[in-house]
């Protein structure tokens, strides 16, 4: 979404407030006095969406995006809202904080799981809370999720297609994309808040890309 100009201010001398609003900005492109700025949260959601219709990229590549930015928008809280216990790391409490209406505990765990099989070995097979899961995506469902009529146990042996956990990857793009907007109007009403394990600077140095203006073309 077009350019941002912020060009009043400099890299280095963002307020805290300024640097969120930049990370969690709708913008592709960022103008400050001294630099240009991507946030790599915005960059990695545009990626997902471009690579989930083409058709060498679209089956592993869109969802880690997906989780990418999930887990980076764990860095904030709701200050209004009490994070159940287990949901308050990584994308459990993006799902958890930031769904209207909010994502059942049931799917995000299921999500959860598919995050770990895909980030550690692009693995559709995967086990969370000594539950089994096999991962395969359909877009034509309403549900990000849909369940096996059986569960599975584990064993290779007694895996069939009624027990395959169906993911649709649109509706977990479209979703990650409503969770960042819900951040983003959190912090426009002072809802938001960083974790006491990050800090504004973690974040600056961590999400936001600065590179040099070209000053002699203006």
């Amino acid at each position: 979404m077009g350019i941002l100009m912020f060009e009043d201010k400099t890299f280095a001398n963002l307020s805290d407030l300024d640097i969120l609003t930049l990370h969690l900005s709708r913008f592709n492109t960022i103008l400050l006095k001294d630099v240009v700025v991507q946030s790599t949260l915005n960059v990695v959601i545009s990626e997902a969406r471009s690579s989930l219709f083409r058709r060498n990229t679209k089956n592993i590549l869109p969802l880690l995006g997906c989780f990418a930015a999930l887990d980076q928008l764990s860095c904030y809280y709701d200050i209004q809202s009490q994070l159940p216990k287990n949901y308050t790391d990584g994308i459990l409490a993006s799902l958890y904080s930031f769904t209207n209406p909010r994502i059942n505990l049931k799917d995000i765990d299921t999500l959860y799981a598919l995050r770990n099989g895909l980030v550690h070995n692009a693995s559709l097979v995967c086990v969370h809370n000594k539950k089994w899961y096999c991962f395969r995506y359909s877009k034509e469902s309403d549900q990000i999720v849909v369940y096996p009529e059986t569960e599975w146990d584990g064993k290779l042996s007694s895996l069939s297609i009624d027990k395959i956990t169906l993911i649709n990857p649109e509706k977990l793009l479209k979703t990650t994309e409503e969770c960042i907007s819900i951040a983003k109007d959190l912090l426009d009403a002072k809802r938001l808040s960083i974790r006491k394990r990050f800090t504004s600077q973690q974040i600056k140095a961590q999400f936001l890309m600065p590179i040099l203006r070209d000053h002699e073309s203006d």
